[in-house]
């Protein structure tokens, strides 16, 4: 019975340390499971941060890929609006020389205009005197003819008056011409003067012909030198017009090419703030 209590001592101290290395055992094998699954999650989260790492970078890359992207395209805009600009500028310079050279056109139509109107002017007056003097050579010559008319009609009647003193003596040719000598002497010497003086008015009227067709002729000469001279006005008026017209149209045309480029340039100053963004963050 001893035997068996010893035994049964002995079996349960066996028992007892088994037991007690069970333990220890399960305390062992529970911190080691603590121990893999402490593990685990670092492990899990290590993997979580590398992913979002990954992401992140992709997100990065892809950001700066669309970034650089977004560069090149606001440097390709810059340059076409570069180019744009130097064409507007280009074509600004062009109308502005334009401008200049038909100013300068204007200039000299409108000095040719005032001269010109100054001659027109000019000979219109003189025309005026002219025409008064050829009216005053008119009146004259009409007056001239008037006192030849009359004294051509008084040797006519001095000369019918002579016919009949002769038709009525009746004498022989002797006596006729002693007749003729003592009668009709002061009558005949009547006759020579008013012929004589009939020749002079004759002569002064034919002069006064000659200075109004003379007149006549130079009147119709100034008439059509003034006429052309009205046509020539008539045609820088009618350039100057055009050119005021062309100026006002290559004035706006100018304006809204400055405009353009105004526009332009500010639109380009905000790209290049842009890019200078986007430079920063690439």
């Amino acid at each position: 019975h001893k035997k068996l209590n010893e035994k049964f001592a002995m079996c349960k101290k066996a028992l007892d340390q088994t037991d007690l290395e069970l333990g220890k055992a399960q305390q062992a094998r529970q911190a080691a499971s603590d121990e893999v699954a402490a593990v685990d999650a670092k492990v899990q989260k290590v993997a979580f941060e590398m992913r979002k790492l990954d992401g992140a970078k992709l997100n990065a890359l892809s950001e700066h890929t669309a970034l650089d992207k977004a560069a090149q395209n606001v440097k390709a805009a810059i340059e076409r609006k570069q180019a744009l600009i130097g064409e507007k500028e280009m074509a600004a310079a062009t109308l502005e020389n334009d401008l200049a050279r038909i100013k300068v056109d204007a200039l000299n139509t409108a000095a040719s205009n005032v001269v010109l109107k100054q001659r027109l002017e000019s000979m219109t007056a003189e025309l005026r005197d002219k025409d008064g003097l050829i009216q005053r050579y008119e009146q004259e010559t009409r007056r001239r003819n008037d006192e030849l008319e009359k004294k051509e009609h008084s040797v006519s009647v001095l000369n019918r008056k002579l016919d009949a003193m002769k038709e009525r003596a009746g004498l022989d040719a002797a006596r006729a011409q002693q007749a003729d000598e003592e009668e009709a002497g002061p009558l005949e010497a009547t006759i020579r003067e008013l012929r004589a003086e009939l020749d002079r008015k004759a002569a002064e009227s034919a002069e006064m012909q000659r200075q109004w067709i003379s007149g006549q002729t130079e009147l119709v000469a100034r008439e059509n030198d003034n006429a052309s001279k009205g046509d020539t006005l008539l045609e820088l008026r009618a350039r100057l017009t055009i050119l005021n017209q062309k100026r006002l149209r290559i004035e706006s045309q100018f304006d809204v090419q400055n405009r353009e480029v105004v526009e332009l340039e500010r639109s380009m100053s905000m790209m290049h703030h842009q890019l200078t963004k986007l430079n920063a963050l690439i």
